[in-house]
C-alpha cells in the first residue's frame, strides 16, 4: 500500500513537470523584445587585459598542478601517507600547539593555496613591463598637455586552492582559481595574540598567521590576465601627432574606445613611469585607494574580532578551532573560555569552537553605499541623489533585505529526497572564509571561499563608481532535478515600488502580491496523499492583509511528516512573466529612493559536447509578503532563522514597555501579520528586534534559478572541465526610475561593451 500510495505521488510530480515542459515549449519560439534604444556609456568601466598591449606583456602563464587523492580526515590521514612531494603544501605531520594550546587534528590543512608544480610560471624568452609603472592619462585640449585620471593594474594569477579539512574534500580536492593580487587575504587570519588576565578578549582579535598578509604575485612582471581599469567617463580627445610625453615617462600606448554602436570613440593614454637613482619611480600615481573620488572601503573597528561560525553541517568549510567572543569583545564562557575561581574568564580548551572574523565592511562611492554585515551577509544599498555621497554621506534608506542564496528548497520546513534547506546565512556565512580584498582608485574586489559541501565555491563583488559585478565560480557536486539553487535579491518592503523587464515594459507594482501567473507552488507527494498548493495568480485573484493567495488541491490525507515524501515549496519558470527559457533579459527594480539594473549572465567552463542538462538556468520572481524563506530583516525579522516555526505574536512588555515578540506574559496580545502598502513603510526601530508587527516575506525578490547540475566540480580535477561561472552586472541610479527606457539604456551596455584597443604609438619619450 504504501508503495502504491509513493507510484501516485510520483506521477503527480511527473504530471506537474511534463506540464511546465509543455509550456517551455510553448513559449520556446517566442521572440526576443528587440532594443531600439541605445546603452548609455557614462557609467561604464573599461577593462583591459596585459594580452591587448602584447609588447609590454611576458604572455599567457603557465601551471600544472596534480589531481590530489581524495582526502578526509574523518576517515583516514590520507595525507600523511603520502610522498612529501604529493602532499598538501599546507599539511604539517606533527603540528605543534598554536598559542592557545589547541593541537589542530586536520594538520593545519585548512584553506590552502597549492603550489604550482611546474618550474616556470611564464613563457621562456619574453619580457614584460612592471606593472607598478603602468599610468593611466588622457588628453587636456585646453591645457595642451597629457593629465593623469583615476587608473588601477590588478594582477591576476592562477591559484591552486583546497581545504583538505572540510568534510567535503573527497570530493572537491584542488581546484584552478584565476584571482588577483590581494592586499589582504582573510582566510590567513587564523591565530591571535597570547592570552591575558589582565585582557582576556585580546585572544579573539585575529592575526594572520605567521604574519603573513597575503601572497605576492608570482609573476613580477605584467602577464595576459593582468587587467588595467578607468572609467569611460575618463577618456578624451585624441593627442595630436608628436605631443611632449609628461616628464620621467619612458613609454606610452594609446587606446582607442569605441563605442561598438554608434562608432564613437575616446582615447586614453598608458604610459610607463622611469626610474630614479633609488629605484623608485619618477612619476608616482596621481590618483590611489587613498584619495579615490570613486571608491572608499572600511572595515568595521570590530571586522577582525573572532566569533562563534560553523554552518548547521559542522564538518564542511572546517576553521580552525579556538576561543570567540560576542560582537562587542566579551569572552563567550562554555566557547573556549570558562571561569576561574576569582571570576576571571581563562582559556577551557575543551570547549574551543570553530571561528572565523566577523568581516563586516562598507563600501562607499559617490552613488551609493553597500553593506557586508557578513562573508555571505549583504543586506544594505542606499543610493545618493545628487553623487556626493563621498562628500556629504546623504545615501537614502536601505533599497533592499538582503541578497539571498538557497540550495535544494526555497524555505525550512520542507523535506527533499536529499539535502534538506541552506540559505546564505548560517549555511554558507557559516562554512565560509574570506579570500581577499583589493582596494584602489577605480573598483574594489572582495572575495569569499567556501560554501558548505561546495567547498571550492569563489564568490567575487567587484565595486565601481556607479556598478557591482557580482561574480561566482560555482562547483559544486550534483543538485537534484527538484528545485536546484536560487541566487537572488529580496528588496525592502515600501522602498522599491515597481519591477520591470522587456516581457513586461509597463511593470508591476511590488507591492508583496504574486504577478506571476504560475511557478510558486507547494507541493506534498508521498504515501500518505499529494497536496498541491498554488501561490500565485493560477489559484486566485485575492490578494490583502494575511493573504492565502490561491487555492489547495488534496488527495488522501497528507500529514507532511510521513517517511520517503517529498515536501516544499517550488518554483517552475513564468516564461509569460520573464520571457522563453533560456533568455536572461535585463531587470529593473525602482523606488523613490533609488533603482537598479540588473543583468545575468551564465557561462559555462566546459568543453564542446558536454550534455546539455548539466545546466538549466532560468530568471527567478516572487513578491509575497506571506513567503517565509527563513532568513532577512524586512518587512520584519525572522526572528527564528531556518525554522519554519516563526512566532506569530507580539506585545508591549508590561514592565518595559519595550514591544517584542512573542507577545510576553500579561501584554495585550497582538497579531503578526503579512506587510501590505496599506500600512506603510516599515520602522525597523520599532522594537529592538526590528519590525515585528510584520513577518519576514519576498518583496520583489527576484534573481537567478539553476534548476538541476549534473557536475560544476571539475570531476576531481585541478583544471576547469565542467565549472559553472555567473555574473550579475548591477548599474545603480538616483531615484524613481520605473520605465523601460531605463531598462534598455542600461541592461543593454552589458550586452555590448565598449571596445578598447591599442593603436599604432605615436609617441616616444623625450
Amino acid at each position: 500500500m504504501p508503495l502504491r500510495g509513493w507510484r501516485q505521488g510520483s506521477l503527480s510530480l511527473a504530471v506537474v513537470l511534463l506540464s511546465i515542459a509543455g509550456i517551455s515549449r510553448a513559449f520556446a519560439d517566442v521572440p526576443q523584445p528587440v532594443s531600439t534604444i541605445l546603452p548609455s556609456r557614462a557609467l561604464e568601466p573599461v577593462i583591459l587585459t596585459g594580452s591587448q598591449i602584447p609588447d609590454w606583456s611576458t604572455g599567457p602563464e603557465v601551471t600544472f598542478r596534480a589531481p590530489q587523492p581524495p582526502t578526509d580526515y574523518g576517515v583516514a590521514d590520507i595525507q600523511g601517507q603520502l610522498p612529501p612531494q604529493l602532499r598538501s603544501d599546507c599539511y604539517q605531520p606533527s603540528p605543534a600547539p598554536d598559542v592557545n594550546g589547541n593541537v589542530d587534528p586536520f594538520h593545519n590543512d585548512h584553506n590552502c593555496y597549492q603550489s604550482n608544480q611546474l618550474p616556470i610560471r611564464t613563457v621562456p624568452g619574453r619580457t614584460g613591463v612592471d606593472p607598478n609603472s603602468i599610468r593611466g592619462y588622457r588628453w587636456n585640449p585646453r591645457k595642451g598637455r597629457f593629465e593623469q585620471i583615476p587608473f588601477q593594474v590588478d594582477t591576476k594569477w592562477i591559484h591552486y586552492i583546497s581545504n583538505n579539512a572540510s568534510g567535503f574534500a573527497f570530493y572537491s580536492g584542488v581546484d584552478q582559481e584565476l584571482t588577483y593580487t590581494y592586499d589582504r587575504e582573510g582566510f590567513r587570519y587564523t591565530t591571535n595574540a597570547p592570552y591575558s588576565a589582565a585582557n582576556p578578549g585580546i585572544v579573539c582579535w585575529a592575526k594572520p598567521a605567521g604574519g603573513i598578509v597575503a601572497a605576492p604575485d608570482p609573476n613580477p612582471t605584467l602577464i595576459d590576465t593582468d587587467e588595467m581599469v578607468f572609467m569611460a567617463r575618463d577618456a578624451g580627445t585624441q593627442a595630436p601627432t608628436g605631443a611632449s610625453l609628461p616628464k620621467g615617462i619612458v613609454d606610452a600606448r594609446e587606446v582607442q574606445v569605441t563605442d561598438p554602436l554608434t562608432g564613437q570613440a575616446t582615447f586614453v593614454y598608458l604610459m610607463l613611469s622611469g626610474k630614479d637613482r633609488d629605484g623608485g619611480y619618477k612619476v608616482q600615481p596621481a590618483y590611489t585607494a587613498a584619495n579615490s573620488p570613486y571608491v572608499h572601503y572600511q572595515r568595521d573597528p570590530n571586522a577582525d574580532l573572532f566569533v562563534y561560525s560553523q554552518s548547521s553541517f559542522g564538518n564542511y568549510g572546517k576553521a580552525p578551532s579556538g576561543p570567540v567572543c560576542t560582537p562587542d569583545g566579551k569572552p563567550v564562557i562554555g566557547q573556549g573560555f570558562k571561569l576561574n575561581s576569582a571570576g576571571v574568564p581563562v582559556l577551557d580548551p575543551s570547549t574551543y569552537v570553530q571561528r572565523r572574523p566577523l568581516d563586516t565592511a562598507t563600501v562607499t562611492t559617490p552613488r551609493y553605499r553597500f553593506r557586508y554585515d557578513g562573508r555571505w551577509v549583504m543586506d544594505s544599498i542606499q543610493v545618493s541623489p545628487d553623487d556626493r555621497g563621498l562628500s556629504t554621506g546623504d545615501y537614502g534608506p536601505n533599497l533592499i533585505d538582503r541578497w539571498k542564496a538557497r540550495a535544494f528548497q526555497q524555505s525550512p520546513g520542507g523535506d527533499t529526497p536529499c539535502c534538506g534547506y541552506e540559505e546564505e546565512q548560517t549555511n554558507w556565512g557559516g562554512s565560509s572564509q574570506l579570500m581577499g580584498e583589493k582596494v584602489g582608485p577605480v573598483r574594489i574586489i572582495r572575495t569569499t571561499w567556501g560554501a558548505d559541501s561546495s567547498t571550492n565555491n569563489v564568490r567575487t563583488e567587484v565595486f565601481y563608481p556607479y556598478e557591482v559585478r557580482y561574480q561566482d565560480d560555482l562547483r559544486v557536486h550534483v543538485i537534484p532535478p527538484l528545485d536546484g539553487i536560487y541566487v537572488q535579491r529580496d528588496m525592502a518592503a515600501g522602498r522599491v515600488t515597481k519591477y520591470l523587464n522587456p516581457y513586461i515594459p509597463n511593470g508591476v507594482p511590488v507591492d508583496g502580491c504574486n504577478d506571476e501567473v504560475f511557478g510558486n507552488f507547494n507541493a506534498h507527494l508521498g504515501s500518505d496523499g499529494i497536496t498541491e498548493r498554488s501561490d500565485d495568480q493560477l489559484g486566485g485573484a485575492v490578494c490583502g492583509q494575511n493573504h492565502n493567495q490561491g487555492t489547495t488541491t488534496t488527495i488522501g490525507n497528507p500529514t507532511n511528516s510521513c517517511s520517503n515524501c517529498i515536501h516544499g515549496d517550488f518554483d517552475a519558470p513564468d516564461y509569460t512573466f520573464s520571457g522563453p527559457p533560456g533568455t536572461l533579459q535585463w531587470e529593473l527594480s525602482s523606488g523613490p529612493w533609488g533603482s537598479l539594473v540588473e543583468r545575468w549572465n551564465v557561462s559555462q567552463v566546459t568543453p564542446v559536447g558536454t550534455p546539455a542538462a548539466a545546466i538549466a538556468t532560468q530568471p527567478y520572481y516572487r513578491d509575497d509578503s506571506c513567503f517565509d524563506d527563513g532568513t532577512g530583516n524586512d518587512p520584519g525579522p525572522k526572528l527564528h532563522l531556518r525554522s519554519k516555526d516563526e512566532p506569530t505574536t507580539w506585545g508591549y512588555d508590561p514592565v518595559t514597555g519595550v514591544a517584542m515578540s512573542p507577545a510576553p506574559a500579561g501584554s495585550v496580545v497582538h497579531q503578526r501579520v503579512c506587510w501590505s502598502p496599506a500600512d506603510g513603510l516599515p520602522n525597523p526601530n520599532f522594537s529592538p528586534q526590528g519590525d515585528i508587527r510584520y513577518f519576514q516575506g519576498d518583496i520583489g525578490t527576484h534573481g537567478l534559478h539553476v534548476e538541476f547540475i549534473v557536475d560544476s566540480d571539475n570531476a576531481q580535477m585541478t583544471v576547469p572541465i565542467d565549472e559553472i561561472d555567473t555574473e550579475q552586472r548591477q548599474v545603480i541610479l538616483p531615484g524613481d526610475q520605473g520605465n523601460y527606457a531605463t531598462g534598455e539604456l542600461y541592461g543593454h551596455s552589458f550586452d555590448k561593451p565598449l571596445v578598447a584597443l591599442e593603436t599604432l604609438s605615436r609617441f616616444s619619450a623625450g
